[in-house]
C-alpha cells in the first residue's frame, strides 16, 4: 500500500499548498514516485504553479468517472512526480463537489486505484476541517500540518486536534499524525519569536525542521515552480530535511503520534 499524506491545516493563509507542493517535488528528487492530489476547490496547487484554478480535467471528473484516473493524472517536468488537479468545475457545483469526496467513496477508490502505484501520495486538502479534509484523513495513513506562528493558529489548535482525535479513534485507527511544522517563520518578528516558543514548550509534536519565510517562494510562485526547483538555495535544503524528517515517520514503522489538547 501507498503512503497516503494528508497536508491539512485549521485556518487558511498558513502556506498550506505552497508546503504541499514543494514537499511532493522534494520526495520526487529524492528518487520516489510521488503523486500530489489537489483536493481543494480553489485550486491552490494550479494557482502555485501558475495555471488556471481550471485548466485542466482532475478530481472533478473522477467523480463521474472512476475508472478515468490513468487518463486524469498529469505528467510534469520531474520523471517521477504526477499531478491530479482539482479538475474542471463552476463554482456553484463546489457543494456538490464537496459531497461527493465525503459521501460517495471516491477517495477510498482513488487511494487504492493501481494506477498510484506504490509511491507517495500527497493530498493537499483544503483550510479547515470540512468534509473534504474528514474525507481525506479517512483513506491518509499520516497527516501533517503546517504551522504559521502567530496567535490566531495557535488558539485555533485545539480544533485540528479534536478532529484528528476523532478521526483516529472513529474512522481511520491507522492514521499518525507526523506533527506541525513551523512554516513561514521570520525570526526578525517579534510575535513569530514569542508564538513559536509557546508551541515548543507546550507541545510535543513539533517537527525540527523550520520553513522560514522568503521572498523566494513568491519568486518561484511567478515562474510557475515549486522553490525547490531553482536550484540548490537555503529553501531547497529546508524542504530535504523536512522530506527526510517526514520519511523517517512514513517509511519505517514509528509509534503513532497520540493526539493531544493543549491544556
Amino acid at each position: 500500500m501507498s503512503v497516503r499524506l494528508a497536508i491539512t491545516s485549521q485556518k487558511g493563509g498558513v502556506g498550506k499548498s505552497t508546503l504541499a507542493l514543494n514537499l511532493a517535488f522534494t520526495f520526487a528528487q529524492m528518487g520516489y514516485p510521488t503523486v500530489l492530489v489537489d483536493t481543494d476547490p480553489q485550486s491552490a496547487v494550479n494557482l502555485n504553479l501558475a495555471k488556471g484554478e481550471s485548466e485542466y480535467v482532475g478530481l472533478a471528473q473522477l467523480i463521474k468517472n472512476p475508472d478515468a484516473l490513468p487518463s486524469l493524472l498529469l505528467s510534469t517536468n520531474h520523471p517521477n512526480l504526477r499531478l491530479l488537479p482539482k479538475g474542471r468545475m463552476a463554482a456553484k457545483a463546489v457543494p456538490a463537489f464537496e459531497w461527493a469526496l465525503y459521501r460517495e467513496g471516491v477517495l477510498q477508490k482513488l487511494a487504492n486505484h493501481e494506477a498510484l502505484g506504490d509511491g507517495l501520495v500527497l493530498f493537499d486538502t483544503p483550510a479547515g476541517m470540512g468534509m473534504i479534509t474528514r474525507a481525506v484523513l479517512r483513506v491518509a495513513t499520516h497527516a501533517l500540518t503546517p504551522f504559521r506562528p502567530d496567535q490566531l493558529n495557535l488558539r485555533s489548535m485545539n480544533q485540528l486536534m479534536e478532529t484528528l482525535d476523532f478521526i483516529q479513534n472513529e474512522e481511520n485507527p491507522n492514521l499518525q499524525f507526523l506533527g506541525f511544522v513551523l512554516n513561514m517563520f521570520l525570526r526578525e518578528r517579534a510575535e513569530d519569536l514569542r508564538v513559536a516558543a509557546d508551541l515548543w514548550r507546550d507541545i510535543p509534536m513539533v517537527l525540527d525542521t523550520v520553513i522560514p519565510f522568503s521572498t523566494r517562494f513568491a519568486a518561484a510562485q511567478e515562474e510557475g515552480l515549486p522553490v525547490s526547483a531553482r536550484g540548490a538555495t537555503a529553501e531547497a535544503r529546508r524542504f530535504r530535511q523536512l522530506a527526510e524528517e517526514c520519511l523517517q515517520s512514513m517509511v519505517t514503522k514509528g509509534e503513532t503520534h497520540e493526539i493531544r489538547q493543549l491544556v
